[in-house]
């Protein structure tokens, strides 16, 4: 959807845990790159705020070898 739609920011509005419980299933790679069917994600960079974590990665249509950088922010 993000490739579709020509995204570079994907917001997540809740935290992976919240009071104990699982809020969210984590769908990005931590610290390799991890590929989900024709796209590869590479990690680039993660600041931690304190209200908030913004992570960077960029994104590439391994068909066709073009690439995007995308920001995502917890």
């Amino acid at each position: 959807m993000m490739w579709e739609h020509n995204s570079t920011i994907v917001v997540m509005l809740t935290k992976l845990r919240e009071m104990g419980r699982e809020k969210c299933h984590q769908y990005w790679p931590d610290s390799r790159s991890a590929r989900y069917q024709y796209f590869v994600v590479d990690p680039h960079a993660e600041y931690n705020m304190p209200e908030y974590t913004l992570r960077e990665f960029k994104v590439t249509d391994a068909r066709v070898r073009i690439s995007i950088l995308t920001d995502m922010s917890q």
